[in-house]
């Protein structure tokens, strides 16, 4: 399933971080040929308002961890969704739950950059 995790690239282990890349790439291809997204916004998947945005962000990850990204994306167009999935906005808590349960790589990545208590 295609996703958008929201999380730090930074604290996110290499597979995470070049999938989601890629994945963002999937939903700007989606939405040049005006797919229905109905079950991505279903399952906290997808944020249309921050697609370029966050392509960005993985990308500068990605270079500054020596990987190949060369792909440009602009903002896709998603007026053709109805509103309500136009505005949708991911649980990043929930989401970073949901990561940190399934990868080892990122769950020691989360705890190694996270400020130390008081």
């Amino acid at each position: 399933m295609v996703r958008m995790w929201m999380a730090d690239p930074k604290k996110m282990c290499s597979k995470h971080l070049r999938g989601e890349y890629v994945e963002c790439l999937m939903i700007a291809g989606m939405a040049r040929k005006k797919r229905k997204l109905g079950g991505f916004f279903a399952h906290n998947c997808i944020e249309p308002s921050s697609v370029a945005r966050r392509f960005s962000a993985l990308k500068k990850e990605m270079l500054r961890r020596s990987y190949k990204a060369k792909k440009l994306l602009s903002q896709p167009d998603f007026s053709y969704l109805p509103k309500n999935q136009q505005r949708h906005r991911i649980d990043t808590k929930k989401n970073m739950c949901l990561l940190l349960s399934r990868c080892g790589e990122c769950r020691r990545l989360h705890k190694k950059t996270r400020p130390p208590s008081l």
